[in-house]
C-alpha cells in the first residue's frame, strides 16, 4: 500500500517546509524535482563549486524543459505534447505528491508550480527555501540525480483524473485580453522593481521599451522574500493584504518573461487568493510590440 503523505496545510496552499520534505521523502509517492534556471536576473545568482542534490531528485531546467523552445515568445509556456513527455519522463502519476525546489532559494520553482498547476495537476507544492534552505539544516544531500525513465518506455497517456493531461488555458493570458480585462475589474500586478517598473532603468534584454502595461501596480517578488525563501504566512498575508484588494477578479501576474511573476502568485494562493492568471509573455513582449501603450507613472 502507498503510504499517503500529510500536508500541514489546506489543499490550496503550495508550500512545504525543509521539515516536512525530510519527513516524508521516502514516501513512495513523493515525487521531488528540482527545477532550475541558466539565467537569474533580479537577484544575486548562488553559483555552486559542486552543488549537491536532496537525495532521489530528479530534475528539470525551466527555460529548456517547461518553456516552448520553438515560439518566438520567450518562456512560452510549453504545448501538451511536450508537457506530455516530460510528465512520463519522470514517471508521474495521479497518486504522486510533487514537491519542486530552486537551487536558488525562490526562484525558478513557482514558475514550474505553475506549470503543473496548468496541466491539472492538484498535488504539486514549492519547498520553501529551496536547497539553500536544506542545507542550511545540514540535512543529507547526494551527488547525482534519478534519471528520467527512458523514452523507450514511454508507452501511454498520463491522466489527471479521468481526462489525460492538456493545458487549461484560461490559467494564462494573452496580450490582446489585459486591456480588456483591466477594465473589466481584474488587477494586474507586476513582480519587477519600480526602477524597471517606472522606467527608470534600462530593460535587461536588447529592445525592450522602459516602463509597465497602463494599470498595473508594482508589487516587486523580492519583497516578499528574506534569505532566499519566502516570509512567514502572517508577514505575507500583511504585506499582500496591504497591497492587493482581494475583491480583485481576477489576478493578473506579470514580469519581466513570465518566470518570476509565479514567485507572488503562489503568495496569492498561499493567502487564499486562487483565480489568477499569469501573463506568460509578460514586459518581453508587450514591451517589444510598439503598439501596445505603456506607462511610466
Amino acid at each position: 500500500m502507498i503510504k499517503q503523505p500529510h500536508i500541514d496545510n489546506n489543499a490550496t496552499k503550495p508550500l512545504v517546509s525543509v521539515a516536512w520534505l525530510h519527513q516524508h521523502l521516502d514516501d513512495d509517492n513523493v515525487l521531488v524535482i528540482e527545477c532550475d534556471m541558466n539565467k537569474i536576473i533580479g537577484i544575486e545568482p548562488l553559483v555552486y563549486q559542486h552543488k549537491p542534490v536532496i537525495p532521489g531528485a530528479y530534475y528539470v531546467n525551466v527555460e529548456i524543459d517547461l518553456c516552448d523552445s520553438t515560439h518566438a515568445q520567450l518562456h512560452k509556456m510549453a504545448s501538451t505534447e511536450q508537457m506530455q513527455r516530460v510528465f512520463l519522463s519522470l514517471g508521474i502519476d495521479t497518486d504522486s505528491v510533487i514537491v519542486l525546489y530552486d537551487a536558488q532559494g525562490i526562484y525558478s520553482a513557482p514558475r514550474a508550480w505553475w506549470t503543473f498547476k496548468c496541466f491539472g495537476f492538484q498535488h504539486v507544492y514549492v519547498l520553501n527555501g529551496g536547497l539553500p534552505a536544506w542545507l542550511e539544516q545540514g540535512l543529507p544531500t547526494s551527488e547525482s540525480y534519478q534519471f528520467p525513465v527512458s523514452e523507450t518506455n514511454i508507452q501511454r497517456q498520463v491522466i489527471v483524473g479521468n481526462d489525460e493531461v492538456e493545458l487549461n488555458s484560461h490559467m494564462l493570458i494573452d496580450k490582446n485580453d489585459i486591456l480588456p480585462a483591466l477594465n473589466q475589474g481584474a488587477k494586474l500586478v507586476d513582480v519587477r522593481s519600480k526602477e524597471r517598473f517606472y522606467g527608470q532603468v534600462n530593460e535587461p534584454r536588447p529592445g525592450v521599451r522602459s516602463g509597465h502595461i497602463p494599470g498595473a501596480q508594482c508589487l516587486p517578488f523580492t519583497s516578499l522574500l528574506a534569505n532566499r525563501r519566502y516570509i512567514d504566512d502572517n508577514q505575507l498575508d500583511e504585506a499582500f493584504s496591504n497591497y492587493v484588494d482581494a475583491t480583485a477578479q481576477p489576478l493578473i501576474f506579470s514580469c519581466g518573461s513570465g518566470i518570476t511573476a509565479c514567485i507572488v502568485m503562489l503568495v496569492a494562493w498561499q493567502v487564499g487568493l486562487t483565480h489568477t492568471t499569469l501573463y506568460d509573455g509578460s514586459w518581453a513582449e508587450w514591451g517589444s510590440d510598439h503598439s501596445l501603450p505603456i506607462a511610466t507613472a
